[in-house]
């Protein structure tokens, strides 16, 4: 959602039938980052309608950027498609941002949380001692 106003990106699919030459944007998980023989990087994106290829020159600004890229992860791309609209050249990437008018929401009053996982009550990988130490921690003052 956040990306989609800022680029006017189209499906796999559809960029897959447009002719080499023409500009093109795309939104998608990254499916596969490879490099390649002449230091480019080659990224793989994927949408709901299939995947496209996307070349990333390494004299770019954003080249730098591939090397946090992490699998699965959402971004957008714009480019030009190769003359035989095999592959898109691109020329911008952006990454979902918070928008900077995002207000959390706050409680009214001071809140303090422990998170806790895994307890396994009932079953004998269940610490009952650590269990209880943790219970008698929490009415602590150490614990507010």
């Amino acid at each position: 959602k956040q990306l989609r106003g800022r680029v006017n990106h189209r499906p796999a699919e559809a960029i897959q039938s447009m002719s080499g030459g023409n500009d093109a944007a795309m939104i998608g998980l990254v499916n596969d980052i490879r490099s390649t023989k002449s230091g480019h990087w080659l990224v793989e994106l994927e949408d709901t309608t299939g995947t496209f290829p996307c070349l990333v020159m390494k004299d770019r600004e954003f080249a730098s950027l591939v090397d946090e890229l992490l699998l699965d992860e959402c971004i957008a791309v714009e480019g030009t498609l190769s003359d035989d609209a095999g592959i898109m050249f691109v020329d911008a990437m952006y990454f979902p941002d918070v928008p900077r008018t995002y207000s959390p929401n706050t409680a009214d009053r001071h809140v303090q949380a422990a998170l806790i996982s895994d307890v396994h009550v009932g079953s004998q990988e269940f610490e009952a001692d650590a269990w209880g130490r943790f219970a008698d921690w929490l009415h602590t003052e150490a614990a507010e």
